[in-house]
């Protein structure tokens, strides 16, 4: 419990960062994104026990895990989306929460399958976190079909 309380109380450190930084709200996800990876990266062993502890977790374990640990920094980050929608940065109609559950599941794949990502060739960028980071928040918030006029349809 001592790990998956320190574990969240820097994870909360990035989020109250992202939330109360200056500049734009693109800039905020992608740093946030970066620092989110980072946390992961440089807490191997608490990462994959808390990875663990929630994908392994039954009903009352992951109650547990959101009412006492991960839920108020989920709930800042859904918020932070939705002042994003507020502000006309992101379209009105999607979701806040599943933006962040994309958002993080994207940076928890990533660090759990990085080695075998590594393997294969393709994949040049799992050797470089904060490109997958920067390259990530551009496809999840621009998309990845060219706007019109800039390539074939």
């Amino acid at each position: 419990r001592a790990i998956l309380d320190q574990s969240a109380n820097d994870l909360s450190w990035l989020v109250e960062t992202l939330a109360e930084s200056s500049g734009s709200f693109e800039t905020r996800i992608a740093e946030f994104a970066a620092g989110h990876l980072q946390h992961l990266d440089g807490n191997t062993l608490a990462s994959r026990l808390i990875i663990r502890e929630a994908f392994s977790s039954d009903n009352e374990q992951s109650r547990v895990l959101v009412d006492q640990v991960f839920g108020g920094i989920f709930e800042r980050i859904v918020s932070i989306f939705r002042e994003g929608q507020q502000a006309g940065a992101l379209r009105s109609e999607l979701d806040p929460a599943l933006c962040a559950t994309l958002l993080l599941g994207a940076d928890v794949f990533f660090f759990q399958a990085r080695e075998m990502l590594k393997q294969l060739p393709q994949a040049e960028f799992a050797s470089h976190p904060r490109r997958f980071s920067r390259e990530m928040v551009e496809v999840m918030l621009r998309g990845m079909m060219n706007r019109k006029g800039e390539g074939k349809s």
